[in-house]
């Protein structure tokens, strides 16, 4: 990828733009052969007790078999990654064309986020401007615009929209043995419009005006929190 946050790194961005990165490893057509993309975070990696602060800038055209734009993984417990998006936008139109957006192979189109023992955190606050991710898997692609597993997403505002995948759209949040303790929980913003094409799955589609049951993709609602408009919590 374009830029390596390393253990214990923390790196901060603020403005400019960050583009075409690739996640190493074989061709950068466009994502079409698994074999060439093993590697997570197309425009950024943070590893092991990295923090990621994002203020501003643009992402597009970053590509990564998982985590198109940003990747964050924790391989331990006691080693916590965290990405705080709280400004900057991820496309460039309303396009879902390489140029125009980020894309990933598998999961995660913007943001792949994995922890261990409930060792990573995503926070997205007002000023982020996630949107027209899509997965290039055609048969196995999930989370068209963020994917979590093991991981806190906490979104206070912003916007994830208009996401691709074949299940979940925008959001995608993993079981991976443990998903009543890592939950989603959206008391702001608007996540909308997210495009889900398997049968039977939703889009992962909430705004904060009408906020529905089922519209956010999760294993069950206790790994899902969604709060209206008034705060009241809504059942999944």
């Amino acid at each position: 990828g374009n830029i390596y946050v390393s253990t214990k790194g923390e790196a901060t961005i603020y403005d400019g733009t960050i583009s075409n990165g690739i996640s190493s490893g074989g061709k950068p057509a466009n994502l079409t052969n698994a074999n060439y993309w093993p590697q997570r975070g197309g425009g950024i990696y943070v590893a092991d007790r990295g923090t990621l602060t994002i203020k501003g800038g643009t992402f597009v055209g970053n590509a990564a078999y998982y985590g198109g734009a940003i990747a964050a993984v924790a391989t331990n417990a006691s080693h916590p990654v965290v990405v705080n998006i709280e400004g900057g936008k991820f496309y460039n139109g309303t396009g879902y064309t390489n140029s125009d957006s980020n894309r990933a192979y598998h999961n995660g189109g913007v943001v792949y986020i994995e922890g261990n023992g409930g060792s990573a955190t995503l926070n997205i606050k007002d000023g982020a401007d996630i949107g027209y991710a899509r997965l290039t898997n055609p048969t196995a692609g999930i989370g068209g615009n963020i994917y979590a597993k093991n991981a806190t997403i906490n979104m206070t505002g912003g916007k994830v929209i208009a996401g691709k995948a074949i299940q979940g759209g925008n959001i995608f949040i993993a079981d991976g043995g443990s998903a009543y303790e890592y939950p989603l929980t959206i008391s702001g913003g608007t996540v909308s419009n997210g495009q889900a094409t398997c049968s039977g799955y939703p889009s992962a589609t909430y705004t904060k005006k009408d906020a529905e049951v089922g519209t956010i993709l999760g294993g069950t609602r206790q790994a899902v929190t969604l709060f209206n408009k008034k705060g009241t919590e809504v059942e999944q």
